[in-house]
């Protein structure tokens, strides 16, 4: 589903239970009402009742109030609806809220796993944790991962670990049917990875480019045996490797206010065409997490620039403080089919360029626009249209 069309959804589903709820309620008021009730529900001409001698008879002030109480009810749904979908979709797909993406905000922390001690047949020790962590999951060429594995006991105090075998392995797939493998050596040395020496934790690097593993394209799992105290145990590791960048940045990023809105402009050695997808985190003066701005769209074969939109109604909302700071660029040509579905772009860390100090007042407060949306808001106002109609004319029928 392309990324625009997933904000009609979110919009679509806040109402979308009202309206299927819609000819339940209508059916429970003519049955409340008895068989010769004029309701008033779509489709049904709002002053007849089906089987009545007399198609003109008025409606009675209990039928008229269930009627209006449930035309009232349909048109706060639309309403609704037509609100939430305007909300939602004010800003444009590539240029949104930091807090609506929480989870891609900071893409270079180390993920983190607190689990109970396995010992690869599924019997887990409650009793023992065994803590881990990965400096990343997808690693583009000439990039590193660095694993670390620790035991504590329920109290939180340490508990000796040993890492007795470790292997990093590429996972077959189709065009790989028999991938290279290559041992990995742990340590609690303060050396390769280790953050601190006799600590605990036992920490390794894994940099795919000087192993077997060099020319390996898709998931690399590393296993690994351990003991922790008296148990043994058992842990899995996975990452997904490229190991040929399918585009490089040829460039530093610039910034510029365009159409009422601030642009990102970078050039990118294209090797491989295809669909791209860049994100570049934007935070404000304060170091405050402000919004996501995103690049989806094909590149040709060839040095082009990319460009990245923070809307300037998203500003104008938000009201950073400047200069802004555009961090943690990463980016990725999506593939449609195989796996993986991605060839990394080498990711860009920390901070790559902070923008000109840009007054507030000069950027645009308008919403953005497009033929999706403007379709979809007045699809959205018919249904609010109706309903208030069929309303007015239940109170003029007084």
């Amino acid at each position: 589903m392309r990324i625009g069309a997933r904000l009609a959804v979110l919009a679509v589903a806040a109402a979308g239970l009202g309206w299927l709820l819609w000819p339940v309620a209508s059916a429970r008021l003519a049955e409340h009402a008895g068989p010769d009730a004029s309701v008033a529900t779509p489709g049904r001409p709002m002053f007849s009742a089906p089987g009545a001698t007399n198609t003109n008879a008025p409606m009675t002030a209990a039928e008229r109030a269930a009627a209006q109480a449930l035309w009232q009810e349909r048109a706060a749904r639309a309403r609704a609806a037509l609100e939430g979908y305007r909300k939602t979709t004010m800003y444009p797909f590539n240029s949104r809220p930091a807090a609506e993406n929480a989870d891609q905000l900071y893409p270079n922390r180390p993920v983190t796993e607190d689990r109970p001690l396995n010992n690869g047949s599924d019997e887990a020790d409650p009793s023992i944790h065994i803590l881990t962590s990965q400096s990343r999951v997808f690693v583009a060429s000439g990039e590193d991962v660095v694993f670390t594995i620790a035991a504590r006991d329920d109290e939180g105090k340490r508990l000796p670990l040993e890492v007795t075998s470790a292997r990093a392995s590429g996972l077959p797939h189709a065009t790989n049917a028999s991938p290279p493998s290559v041992a990995m050596r742990f340590n609690d040395q303060g050396q390769a990875g280790d953050a601190q020496a006799d600590d605990g934790t036992q920490s390794a690097t894994l940099l795919p480019a000087m192993t077997g593993l060099s020319a390996f394209d898709g998931t690399i799992r590393v296993e690994l045996a351990f003991r922790a105290g008296e148990r043994t145990g058992q842990h899995i590791f996975d990452v997904v490797y490229s190991p040929q960048p399918p585009a490089v940045w040829a460039g530093p990023f610039k910034d510029s206010l365009e159409a009422g809105s601030l642009v990102l402009r970078v050039p990118v050695e294209v090797r491989q065409a295809g669909r791209y997808i860049i994100n570049a985190r934007i935070d404000d003066a304060s170091g405050k997490a402000f919004a996501l701005a995103t690049f989806n769209d094909e590149l040709a074969a060839g040095t082009k620039e990319v460009a990245l939109t923070v809307f300037g109604k998203l500003i104008c909302d938000a009201k950073p403080s400047f200069p802004l700071a555009v961090r943690d660029v990463d980016g990725y040509l999506l593939r449609e089919q195989g796996h993986p579905d991605r060839a990394l772009m080498p990711r860009l860390m920390g901070v790559v360029r902070t923008t000109a100090n840009y007054a507030l007042n000069s950027f645009s407060d308008a919403e953005w626009q497009s033929e999706e949306r403007n379709r979809y808001l007045t699809e959205y106002g018919k249904d609010l249209d109706d309903a208030q109609r069929q309303l007015a004319a239940l109170n003029a029928g007084q």
